[in-house]
């Protein structure tokens, strides 16, 4: 197992068989592999992630952090956000990187992740 600062340095690393594979997060394999010089790698499709205990697939989200103090911030963001997720601009923006209908799902949120739905 290999470390690498960058996604960059990662793939460099495959093309030049230092390494057998890359793992990194979807959206930037997806963006990385869009480059034509990239033509000979592809991403692990079916790919299955972080598995619960009872076999279901477990959520992977990323999370936008606020500091203390910046509430006002905060909720406005989060405002803005639930509305681009209702009225269809999120799944609308998702959807040209490839993620499903169902990673942009309104109905998920912080609270409903944190408890494990």
């Amino acid at each position: 197992m290999m470390l690498f600062p960058s996604g960059s340095e990662t793939i460099s690393a495959v093309l030049a068989g230092r390494a057998d594979g890359s793992v990194m997060s979807a959206p930037t394999a997806m963006m990385m592999l869009k480059d034509p010089k990239l033509a000979d790698l592809e991403r692990a499709a079916p790919f299955t992630g972080v598995m619960r205990a009872d076999g279901t697939p477990d959520a992977m989200a990323t999370a936008i952090a606020f500091r203390p103090g910046d509430e006002e911030l905060r909720d406005a963001y989060n405002a803005r956000l639930a509305e681009m997720k209702t009225d269809g601009t999120v799944a609308e923006i998702m959807t040209r990187y490839g993620f499903s209908e169902d990673d942009t799902a309104p109905e998920r949120t912080t609270a409903s992740m944190c408890a494990g739905e």
